[in-house]
């Protein structure tokens, strides 16, 4: 059970608790704090309250406090990206909180900073000074974290309110060192709140204390002075000289004193390592990496080419993979610079049209005009004036090229950066159309298909899909809907109590065959034809199913590898060693042996040895859909747990650790979708264990 809770398998880890508890097993404060760390990584707060009431049921007395940290933890992790927190679950660990006291619980710190976490993340900086203040009388020591969580909770809330209290007075009375992760976070507070002023005070307090600023300053830095983009880049050149001056010298910075020096700029819990995951800022350093181009009044049909003059490539403008507030400094900074560098973009571009002059004599040459210097949509600040930008013709499109990412980890997937470089561009009085289709190659929008050939789906009844989630291909396209918020209607249809062959559903699809979807006139019966429909009609990103014949063909080369291979060895071996007993009827096990188990071993290695020689998922760097189809046949070995021979799949995976990891670097990538899928599949699986291991009894009853 904790094997599965290592690797986020929730559903065969719910599945092993109730034979565990079935079987008298005593519930181990170790347990305990495996599962709820694993709900904690995979984001699910829901299961793991359930847990918590589930292990309450069956224990004698209250958890251990390093188990209500785990929990709590819990709660702090729930929501994707974990940044915040919504405050129904900040009131839960408060609840859960005073349970664990009231049942006599001694608190350690970590119980404490966990339920001051939840409050910050939530945005409830009063809860948080209670629960510190609650901290102290307990007899605890604050650390530079407290703090760093206090001023969390004072970022979240947008308001400044409180924090020079927490900063210049609590702190220093508690005799807790100033770190550079406490003066991140002090200096984030001011930045979130738009405070320039503030802001501007303490990084200059910082300077006369001697604290030598790290990457997380300059994005914090960034995110106080976005809208003051001259300030910005003078700031982030000083803060550089600082700490280039610093390394040479041979000091260290002063965050190693104390917590990581990354928590201030994201959250108190910020591992470390997000230091090596995150590269130095630069104000003008475009990449050539392109996915979904925001573009302004057309496109310019091609990305920045260092062959290009130089004004030309002010027209583009990659922002993918950087931070909100570094985009917002990038696109003001780069706004200025049109409008000072325009005579000369002008000349290159040809025609400029009846409003040039207008444009290029805005400003005073140096890319730092009146307008530009205050916030975007403060009140008394004319827009720039664009102008030229907007009096290209189609034979001769002319516009800034904004290159967004795809939206995976936002709300419904509809992409941060392209609202934030929306609302920017708007301030401006500028037009912004998004290229909805464009895989990003070179700011060309590349569709799947022929528009006019794709249904109209606002006229279209909602799609309906007959699936059995004990089937592994029902349960790869349940995924594909829910991860990309495909809205389709899923009616259950139970292959184990024979529903695909009644009179109903033979009327709706004579093959009896499942999974089977009826979008409008549209029937498709196949697996692999309904997920390939689904992509190219919903316009899901491009991954999932590639537009690029290339990195489509690989897709469909591992689609067609899996049906004569993993399939046909999984099912011979499941049917003959599970799924007959069961039924009672006789098993051909000299299939299994010569033909089933061998195909099914011989398929693992090879998604081990070449499909995942070189790439993360089987088709490439990302999720595709031929991972979702090759992992829930995988997951369907699981069901060899109940057989009375080996290999159970525990086994079965020992020789191939890349299909291991790959299985859960997949868990994680669609969470919570995955696991949630597979949520019937343990149930499976514990009734088999138990029947098969049995009596004739127990085999009837089921």
């Amino acid at each position: 059970m904790q094997k599965n809770a290592a690797y986020g398998r929730s559903s065969m880890v719910a599945a092993d608790l109730e034979v565990y508890l079935a079987r008298g097993g005593e519930i181990k404060p170790a347990i305990v704090s495996a599962l709820f760390n694993m709900y904690a990584r995979l984001r699910s707060p829901e299961k793991g309250d359930a847990l918590y009431a589930r292990v309450q049921a069956h224990r004698q007395g209250p958890m251990t406090p390093a188990n209500y940290a785990s929990l709590l933890n819990v709660y702090a992790k729930a929501e994707h990206p974990p940044y915040g927190v919504p405050r129904r679950w900040a009131i839960r660990a408060a609840q859960v909180a005073q349970e664990a006291l009231d049942a006599g619980v001694v608190p350690g710190l970590a119980f404490m900073h966990s339920l001051m976490e939840c409050q910050a993340k939530a945005g409830l900086p009063e809860a948080a000074l209670a629960t510190y203040h609650q901290l102290l009388r307990k007899g605890l020591q604050p650390t530079p974290r407290t703090f760093n969580i206090l001023l969390l909770a004072h970022r979240r809330s947008g308001t400044s309110r409180g924090a020079a209290h927490v900063f210049e007075d609590l702190l220093p009375k508690a005799g807790v060192t100033r770190t550079l992760a406490v003066w991140n976070s002090y200096l984030g507070v001011y930045a979130v709140a738009g405070d320039i002023d503030r802001a501007y005070h303490v990084w200059t307090c910082m300077l006369a204390e001697g604290i030598v600023p790290d990457h997380f300053t300059e994005r914090v830095l960034v995110q106080a002075f976005s809208a003051r983009p001259s300030l910005a880049a003078e700031v982030l050149d000083e803060a550089r000289q600082l700490r280039t001056s610093s390394h040479a010298a041979g000091h260290r910075s002063s965050s190693h004193a104390g917590a990581p020096s990354g928590e201030a700029a994201a959250t108190p819990a910020s591992s470390a390592n997000n230091v090596a995951r995150q590269p130095p800022m630069a104000l003008e350093q475009p990449s050539r990496r392109s996915l979904s181009p925001l573009l302004l009044h057309g496109h310019l049909g091609q990305g920045a080419d260092p062959s290009k003059p130089p004004a030309r490539q002010l027209l583009y403008i990659d922002l993918h993979g950087v931070s909100r507030a570094a985009a917002a400094t990038l696109l003001h900074r780069r706004l200025e610079l049109l409008v000072a560098a325009w005579p000369a973009l002008r000349a290159e571009l040809g025609d400029g049209g009846p409003r040039d002059e207008a444009a290029a004599s805005h400003g005073d040459g140096t890319g730092e005009s009146e307008a530009a210097e205050g916030p975007p949509a403060a009140a008394g600040c004319a827009p720039l004036e664009y102008a030229g930008l907007q009096t290209g013709t189609p034979e001769r499109p002319r516009a800034l090229l904004v290159v967004t990412g795809v939206g995976h980890g936002s709300p419904e997937s509809q992409g941060v950066l392209r609202g934030l470089t929306r609302d920017i561009l708007g301030a401006q009085g500028l037009e912004c159309h998004d290229a909805g289709g464009n895989t990003g190659e070179g700011g060309v929008e590349a569709d799947r298909s022929n528009p006019r050939d794709r249904p109209d789906r606002s006229t279209m009844p909602r799609p309906v899909l007959y699936a059995d989630m004990l089937s592994q291909p029902c349960r790869a396209v349940v995924v594909l809907c829910q991860q990309n918020g495909i809205d389709v209607e899923i009616k259950p249809i139970s292959i184990g109590r024979g529903e695909h062959r009644s009179a109903d559903f033979k009327a709706v699809n004579p093959l009896c065959k499942l999974p089977y979807l009826v979008d409008g006139d549209v029937h498709i019966g196949d697996s692999i034809a309904i997920l390939i429909y689904l992509c190219t009609v919903n316009r899901v990103p491009d991954n999932w199913y590639p537009a690029d014949p290339v990195k489509q063909a690989r897709v469909n080369t591992v689609l067609g590898w899996h049906g004569s291979t993993l399939r046909t060895g999984s099912t011979i071996t499941i049917f003959n060693r599970v799924l007959a007993p069961l039924r009672g009827t006789p098993s051909n096990e000299p299939l299994v042996k010569d033909f089933g188990l061998p195909t099914l071993q011989t398929a693992l290695q090879t998604i081990n040895d070449v499909w995942l020689a070189n790439d993360d998922f089987v088709a490439g760097s990302d999720v595709s859909i031929a991972d979702l189809l090759l992992a829930t046949e995988i997951d369907m070995a699981q069901l060899l747990d109940a057989a009375r021979e080996g290999p159970a799949l525990e086994e079965l995976l020992a020789p191939v650790p890349k299909v291991r990891s790959w299985l859960n670097r997949l868990s994680q990538r669609c969470a919570p979708h995955y696991e949630d899928a597979k949520e019937q599949l343990g149930k499976a699986r514990i009734r088999f264990i138990q029947v098969l291991g049995g009596s004739d009894e127990d085999k009837a009853k089921l």
